[in-house]
């Protein structure tokens, strides 16, 4: 689960992230000691330990998951939790945990010396879960409960909206991945039937046209840069690092999927692929200073190249600062509202929407502020759309942290388009604020009264994982959702028969009609329904997620520090 961070103030954001970044610390135990005082002796017993075990390396605790979490019973209402799941759990805590170790090293220059014995490590993983439900609790997601030594901790109105709206976001977006992801396996698997005179990588083997191919795949699914954006002359030049970038992200990934462990930038492959390596040496250089879980990019000893064991997603969004700087992201999100208005033109029948012009305020108008970069007008409901298009470089991926740092201060503006919405929402009432509307939709004829009673209000962005929910009553989109919801929800469905992906076959499905941008849930359903989910399944499986508790006894410390009560389903679905 990620925490909707525009739902909380800014104050609290930076506190939290804190608070997540460094846990254990002093800053971290004043702020349990302030906020869940019940629970300060057992924070600060076990931020005792925290820092003496960051020296000692982290055993590899993932092939034996039930010696941190205990087997959950079967209980009658539902199934126990599958083995995968508390695997992906250790797994996730133990990336945390050398994060943070990583990290406190490098602060204080503590030299790593060993490995903890078993027995720590499983209460450092049980530690670090135990700080994330604290975390939780103090960002409003979970609520204690204390019976006795027994802390439990129930998700609250806010908790389940997360848990609920974020897994299917998720859900969502790792199809779109996965989808991408079978492409490149197939293109891999291509290349490595080639006949060849000498035993050859793949990296050999592909065309220019093939990794061009796959880098325009990349900028779109990754930066959100439609194939016509990509090709505006405007446009080019902005994105010629981050195009260079993604033709060597798009190389090493064939590498990966063709299941050879690196690859060697030899001058041959540089001149005949025509790569830029002064790129690839500034980006590397420029990670090489971040967390080992954070560069993206790997050169080892003898000089190969490497994306390791990291997502493609996360090792794109790890790198995006050094192929886009800030001047170049702003120019983006001004060619940005541009593609949007024109690929409604070009794609969108005005029998289903009809693109308008802008309404704003302007820098000297009186009144509460409002904006809106275009207008939407559909006809056959009479409803209009005010949008925001934001075109944000700094893309998230699933978890806590990169949750809180895009929503950092230098992030503002996602919030800011909601204020400004909500400005227009209030001033809607005024007829001079009216009169802009009709004007940025000439010929269509509106009254006052049919403009405040159709009016919804639509962010669009490119962040993954941050999709299709509401805030303050303005809904939010992610910019490759909303073109295809537009396209009466066409989705492309992949089908991959034993995940051989040489044999994967494809097709295109839309709804019978257009459907209700203003209402997430239906968006939702209808994603769901067209891709073949089990509705019954569906349901049942979210259930089981909004009714979890999270039980920690902390009387004795010889005892189990999780435990599991036999009456609950427990998941964890932070990080």
């Amino acid at each position: 689960m990620l925490i909707f961070a525009d739902q909380i103030s800014q104050e609290l954001r930076d506190t939290l992230g804190g608070f997540l970044r460094f846990p254990f610390s002093e800053p971290s135990c004043q702020l349990v000691e302030a906020r869940v005082p019940q629970l300060a002796g057992a924070y600060r017993r076990l931020a005792a330990d925290h820092a003496a075990r960051a020296s000692q390396g982290l055993p590899w605790l993932a092939d034996n998951v039930e010696s941190v979490f205990s087997a959950l019973p079967t209980h009658p209402s539902g199934p126990e939790i599958a083995d995968p799941l508390l695997t992906a759990q250790v797994i996730l805590l133990d990336e945390y945990v050398r994060d943070a170790h990583e990290g406190l090293r490098s602060k204080k220059q503590i030299a790593a010396s060993g490995k903890m014995s078993m027995q720590d490590a499983v209460m450092t993983l049980r530690a670090a879960s135990f700080h994330e439900a604290l975390f939780l609790t103090l960002a409003g997601a979970f609520e204690l409960r204390v019976n006795g030594s027994s802390y439990r901790f129930d998700l609250t109105a806010l908790g389940r909206e997360c848990v609920r709206n974020r897994t299917t976001t998720v859900t969502m977006q790792h199809q779109t991945e996965a989808a991408l992801l079978g492409e490149m396996t197939a293109v891999a698997s291509t290349l490595r039937q080639l006949p060849s005179k000498q035993v050859a990588s793949v990296a050999r083997k592909i065309s220019l046209d093939q990794l061009d191919l796959l880098a325009g795949r990349l900028l779109d699914c990754f930066f959100s840069l439609s194939t016509p954006m990509q090709r505006d002359p405007a446009v080019r030049p902005i994105i010629a690092r981050a195009y260079q970038f993604c033709r060597w992200i798009a190389l090493l990934q064939l590498v990966r999927s063709a299941e050879e462990s690196e690859l060697w930038p030899h001058p041959e492959l540089v001149e005949d692929l025509a790569l830029d390596r002064v790129l690839l040496d500034e980006v590397i250089a420029s990670q090489a200073t971040r967390l080992a879980s954070d560069q993206g990019i790997y050169r080892n000893r003898s000089g190969a190249i490497t994306l390791g064991k990291t997502s493609l997603a996360h090792a794109i969004n790890c790198c995006k600062r050094v192929v886009l700087d800030g001047t170049q992201s702003r120019q983006l999100g001004e060619r940005f509202e541009l593609h949007v208005r024109n690929f409604i033109e070009d794609n969108i029948s005005p029998d289903d929407y009809i693109v308008g012009g802008p309404v704003q305020k302007g820098p000297n108008g009186p009144g509460i502020n409002y904006d809106c970069d275009l207008t939407l007008y559909e006809p056959r409901r009479k409803k209009i759309f005010f949008i925001q298009a934001k075109w944000k470089r700094d893309g998230r991926t699933a978890s806590l942290e990169d949750e809180l740092r895009a929503w950092s201060a230098k992030n503002v503006p996602m919030d800011h388009g909601v204020g400004q919405l909500e400005g227009l929402r209030k001033r809607l009432s005024e007829h001079p604020v009216c009169d802009k509307v009709r004007s940025a939709l000439p010929g269509i004829r509106l009254t006052d009264k049919e403009i405040q009673d159709n009016a919804h209000f639509i962010i669009i962005h490119t962040l993954p994982y941050f999709s299709a929910y509401s805030n303050r009553g303005v809904v939010i989109y992610e910019w490759n959702l909303f073109r295809n919801l537009l396209r009466r929800g066409m989705i492309n469905h992949t089908a991959a028969p034993q995940d051989d992906w040489n044999r994967a076959t494809s097709h295109t499905s839309t709804s019978a009609g257009i459907l209700p941008l203003e209402d997430p849930e239906q968006v939702i359903a209808h994603y769901f329904q067209a891709t073949g989910f089990d509705q019954v399944d569906t349901t049942r499986a979210m259930d089981r997620r909004l009714n979890a508790h999270y039980c920690f006894d902390l009387e004795f410390a010889g005892k189990r520090f999780w435990q599991r009560a036999t009456r609950y389903c427990i998941t964890r679905p932070c990080t």
